[in-house]
């Protein structure tokens, strides 16, 4: 069985929260876009679903890391409805790719903490 867990970015302290947020948000509703509300408002954190996948590092790959793979530009974790998968998207080719070869992947940083890791030159 695959392992359902979630890390968030906390939108206003500028941090990764690492543990389940689960616990310490619920009730709460997610939008189409990720973010949380609770209590009549949208709440300052954006849920990150874990892939059930690890890097060639042993780390856990989630939505919004940035991994590099052999012999190819870097690239971003996502959800991508029409394939109802996470995959990755390449910069260089822009089409998005199956996690199949997450453990040829490296995660360098995410989109939140390191934003400049995937801004066109």
């Amino acid at each position: 069985m695959r392992e359902i867990k979630f890390r968030a970015w906390d939108n206003i302290r500028k941090i990764m929260i690492e543990y389940n947020p689960i616990m310490s948000f619920h009730p709460f509703h997610i939008t189409p876009d990720g973010h949380i509300y609770k209590e009549g408002k949208i709440q300052p954190y954006i849920l990150l679903q874990y892939t059930g996948l690890k890097d060639k590092n042993g780390k856990e790959i989630y939505e919004g890391d940035i991994v590099k793979r052999p012999y190819r530009d870097i690239s971003v974790i996502g959800w991508s409805k029409r394939k109802a998968s996470f995959t990755t998207k390449f910069k260089e080719d822009r089409d998005s790719k199956s996690l199949y070869w997450a453990k040829e992947n490296e995660i360098i940083g995410n989109i939140y903490e390191n934003p400049e890791l995937i801004k066109e030159k």
